[in-house]
Parts: C-alpha cells; sequence; structure tokens
C-alpha cells in the first residue's frame, strides 16, 4: 500500500478514495441497518426510540465526512484522475455512470433532508446525548411529513443502487475490486 498514490489516476483509486470509498460505505450500510430497523420496530416502543436517536447520532456524527467524500469525488471527477470506466460503450457506460451519479445523489438527499426532518418535527438533533444542535426552523408537520417520505424514498433508491453497485462490481470481477481495494502491482 506503501506505493498506492495519494490521488486518484486514470487507472486505479488512490488511498484517500479507497480509505472514503470503504469507510463511507461502512457508514451508510450501518445508517441503512439502522433506519430499517427503527421503522420497522412498533412505534412508541423504547427499542423503537433508541434506534431513531442512533441513527440521528451516526447521521449527524458523520454528516462532514460524508459530505467531504461527496465533494472529493466531484472533485477528483472534474479534474479526470477518476480512473476511467470498467464500461466502455453503450449502455453498460451509461448504467455505470448512472449509478454512480445516482448513489451521490441519494446520499446527498438522504444527508440533507435528515437534519429537517428533524427539525421540522420541532426537535434539536441530539448526538449521542453529549451534544443538541438546537434547530434553526419552526415546527412544521406538513414539511416534516413530507420530509420524511422524501427520505424513505431515497433510502430506497440508495438501497437499489448499492445492490446494482455492487452486482456491477461482481460482474467486472476481480478488475473493479482491485482498483478499489487490491495491491498495486508494477
Amino acid at each position: 500500500m506503501s506505493s498506492l498514490p495519494l490521488q486518484d489516476t486514470p487507472n486505479l483509486y488512490g488511498r484517500l478514495s479507497r480509505l472514503a470509498h470503504w469507510g463511507g460505505a461502512l457508514l451508510v450500510i450501518t445508517m441503512l441497518a439502522v433506519g430499517i430497523t427503527f421503522d420497522e420496530a412498533a412505534r412508541g416502543s423504547e427499542f423503537r426510540a433508541s434506534m431513531k436517536a442512533l441513527h440521528i447520532s451516526l447521521g449527524a456524527s458523520v454528516w462532514l465526512l460524508l459530505i467531504a467524500r461527496i465533494l472529493w469525488r466531484v472533485k477528483q471527477n472534474r479534474a479526470g484522475l477518476s480512473p476511467r470506466p470498467l464500461s466502455t460503450v453503450g449502455w453498460q457506460l451509461l448504467l455505470e455512470r448512472g449509478a454512480h451519479i445516482g448513489l451521490l445523489f441519494a446520499l446527498t438527499a438522504l444527508l440533507f433532508s435528515g437534519p429537517l426532518i428533524v427539525w421540522t418535527g420541532g426537535k434539536p438533533i441530539n448526538i449521542f446525548g453529549l451534544l443538541q444542535l438546537a434547530s434553526p426552523l419552526t415546527e412544521n408537520k406538513g414539511l416534516h411529513t413530507a420530509l420524511e417520505e422524501g427520505h424513505e424514498l431515497m433510502a430506497n433508491l440508495l438501497f437499489g443502487l448499492l445492490v446494482l453497485h455492487i452486482v456491477g462490481a461482481l460482474r467486472h470481477g476481480l478488475g473493479s475490486l482491485r482498483r478499489m481495494s487490491g495491491p498495486v502491482r508494477g
């Protein structure tokens, strides 16, 4: 890993991209799992409340990290430093690019709608009981409900795109996995 460049190249993801990818993947999958768990739990239960509090705390804790990951990916793409797509023509290339753009879009929508849901519900964001972020908004039940529905829609979209992303990586086989996680070979 010591010969792995910090920045991306046309053939390889660099150290920062790999760390951001796998760290972000772990955080996003954890957030989805906790979100699904609290959504499926019985309304009014203590378990649901604790899972919801965990989901909010995790989201607030990693918000800046995930935004930084999105901005890094966009910066690398614009600078032409991202590895070339594995698919080179046709519908496969469109699907590959569309899935990546969709993942970034859904993640961004979730990151911004999450805090708005809490605040339009008239509550502060409580981060592991250690810190509270007061709401800059007034309670708004109509907006709160719309944001919750949009958040759930984006979570479902994100889940579907993650499955598509994993299937695509498996389809491309070791080439895609080596670019994101494997050793550098000279």
